[in-house]
């Protein structure tokens, strides 16, 4: 670690550590951050008896803020966490496919990419662009640009009926090994569909919701970009059901999927799982009106971004 004088009078530091995917766990941090591989993932690659170097990153900032290099480190690490969700669907793809050597090829850049999302939030922290109106405006503008991006028709509805149509057949009697192989691939496709769509929808409105309690009180933020953050929350009666609901989807989806791969399928089980998702398909109308809810607010963030492009100036 090294230390230097950086410009607006903060001390400029360099932290350097490492992250083991496997372990998941960042060298030298302390706290436990959570476990970004699964564990079939993580399985699959030690028996396949793939090598992964642990990535080197590093990240330099007047980090005035922070009161150690440890939390400086903790914090980072959530600016490049979703390049190791998107690894992990590249191993489950591999594996599925029987190509692990697709997994090495997957791994390659994630490193290189950690260390620019590093560069990008630490250049915001140095500025003190915590939370000002740029950084607000930025994220929701991400976020409504993943809504109107993607085609939510059926987000909830679709793999709930595919895991439906799947487990049906599993839910009485003794079910055969042939039948349960079936449902096993028909419930990893539904699992792809909703990450591919609904899993973002989740994450573009649970990124709304955050923005929203952080700027709604901020003193570093606008009034105006204050307001915006209390009018979001309005909704969060409505918006919040949709991101625990795909959290739950996801889960539930996950535990089916682990269930039909036992030596011995449970009947009891694959009847509790239908159950869950029969409930979860009910959510397809509260998520559309939700969806639709959220992208009302894009005319208002429009003209904020517009207003505070023509100050910056």
């Amino acid at each position: 670690m090294a230390d230097k004088k950086g410009g607006g009078g903060g001390t400029k530091r360099t932290v350097s550590y490492e992250v083991d995917l496997i372990d998941c766990l960042p060298k030298g941090v302390a706290s436990y951050l959570g476990k970004d591989l699964s564990e079939e993932s993580r399985e699959f690659i030690k028996s396949k008896k793939i090598k992964l170097k642990p990535l080197k990153l590093e990240v330099e900032g007047a980090f005035d803020d922070f009161k150690d290099d440890k939390t400086i480190a903790v914090d980072s690490y959530f600016c490049y966490r979703g390049f190791f969700v998107g690894f992990d669907k590249a191993v489950k793809k591999a594996q599925k496919d029987d190509k692990p050597d697709q997994i090495e090829k997957a791994y390659g850049g994630i490193e290189g990419n950690c260390n620019k999302a590093l560069k990008k939030w630490a250049e915001k922290e140095a500025s003190g662009g915590k939370g000002s109106d740029e950084e607000a405006l930025e994220k929701g503008n991400e976020a409504m640009e993943a809504l109107n991006g993607l085609d939510l028709k059926g987000v909830f509805q679709n793999p709930c009926e595919s895991a439906l149509n799947a487990l049906k057949p599993l839910t009485k009697g003794t079910p055969d090994a042939a039948a349960a192989k079936k449902a096993n691939g028909a419930l990893n496709e539904a699992q792809l569909d909703f990450g591919n769509f609904g899993k973002k929808a989740e994450e573009a409105i649970g990124t709304l919701l955050e923005n929203a309690k952080k700027i709604k009180d901020d003193k570093k933020a606008s009034a105006d970009v204050q307001k915006f953050g209390k009018d979001v929350l309005k909704f969060e009666a409505r918006l919040q059901p949709i991101v625990d609901g795909a959290k739950e989807l996801t889960k539930t989806l996950d535990t089916a999927i682990k269930d039909t791969e036992a030596d011995k399928v449970d009947a009891r089980a694959m009847a509790e799982h239908y159950k869950k998702f029969q409930k979860l398909a009910a959510l397809e109308k509260s998520a559309q009106d939700a969806i639709a809810l959220a992208k009302k607010m894009a005319p208002q963030l429009k003209k904020l971004t517009t207003a505070n492009k023509k100050k910056s100036k």
